[in-house]
């Protein structure tokens, strides 16, 4: 993955929401919004961001980018679709939510440079960034608790004050 392919790959509409564009298809940030009881009511405590992808106008299964004749790298649909959650995040400018992600260890370099890039984007137009303490990063491979190197990754994001969420 290039960094003109990706910077190629985004697109952002006149309201500054940037989506991702793969072969015709549109990637498009979503947030399932997460509340904790408080007494009678609800609280919005979190977003839980997630991919939706469209193909000539109709929804698609994220498994179709896949399938697709020219179908494009695993990682590079993950790390776009990541950057683009992040990214879009100011659009919600609610102070005090955390962010849910899927994130893949891998990623990890990816996941610093995009939140500092979203970071001075927001500074530059004067909007509150995603600091690092309200993201929470979802890991699903069971794997990461018994191999050194992904234990080492893992302490790495606790460093940087995001949090873990073990989804296995």
């Amino acid at each position: 993955m290039t960094v003109s392919a990706f910077l190629d790959a985004i697109v952002v509409d006149e309201i500054g929401i940037e989506s991702g564009s793969i072969d015709g298809s549109l990637l498009k940030s979503a947030y399932q919004p997460v509340f904790k009881p408080v007494g009678d009511s609800l609280e919005l405590v979190a977003f839980d961001a997630v991919t939706q992808v469209q193909h000539l106008g109709g929804p698609i299964a994220r498994s179709g980018l896949r399938s697709a004749p020219r179908a494009p790298d695993p990682e590079f649909i993950g790390r776009l679709c990541q950057s683009l959650h992040v990214n879009n995040w100011r659009n919600l400018a609610l102070a005090g939510c955390d962010l849910f992600l899927d994130h893949a260890l891998s990623d990890n370099r990816h996941l610093h440079d995009t939140l500092a890039s979203a970071a001075l984007h927001a500074q530059s137009v004067g909007e509150e960034a995603l600091e690092a303490s309200h993201l929470v990063c979802r890991i699903t491979d069971a794997a990461v608790l018994t191999d050194a190197a992904s234990l080492r990754l893992l302490e790495e994001l606790r460093e940087a004050g995001i949090r873990i969420m073990l989804d296995a």
